[in-house]
């Protein structure tokens, strides 16, 4: 039997209440849902499923102003007029990869080995896969999994 806790909500993948700022904010944006379950919410349950654990979503679609109020230029990936990026983690790194290289989902999957997360994008039309230590720089696949694999061992 499938827990339900598994299956994503909405709200998982819209940054809305920034704190930070003392402020909630609303924000009717055309499609946003229809892009949240085409470019992310369904793949990303098919990895849950495939992995048989919990995927975190840590950042996805957000308005420009709060990129902006982040100090950011606001053409980020993640802003809600591009197609999408969304950051995820899961207690195995390695099982997570592996199912979000399986398919054609994603554009572009980079690994931030210091956070412990992947950030994942439509950007492109090939795959590419990155590594952010400390810079972006492109790699291979073999090269991402050997970085996902040096931080387990001793």
């Amino acid at each position: 039997m499938i827990n339900m806790k598994w299956y994503f909500h909405f709200n998982e993948f819209i940054t809305l209440d920034d704190s930070e700022f003392g402020e909630q904010t609303f924000v009717t944006t055309p499609n946003i849902n229809d892009k949240i379950v085409k470019n992310f919410m369904v793949p990303l349950q098919f990895v849950r499923m495939d992995i048989n654990a919990p995927v975190y979503i840590l950042s996805c679609y957000r308005p420009k102003f709060w990129e902006k109020k982040k100090g950011r230029d606001g053409s980020s990936q993640h802003c809600f007029d591009t197609d999408g990026a969304c950051d995820v983690t899961s207690d195995d790194l390695l099982r997570l990869f592996t199912s979000l290289a399986l398919g054609d989902n994603f554009n572009r999957i980079t690994f931030y080995p210091k956070q412990r997360f992947f950030h994942i994008d439509l950007k492109g039309t090939e795959r590419k896969y990155l590594i952010a230590d400390p810079y972006w720089k492109s790699c291979s696949k073999d090269e991402l999994i050997e970085s996902i694999d040096s931080l387990t061992k001793p």
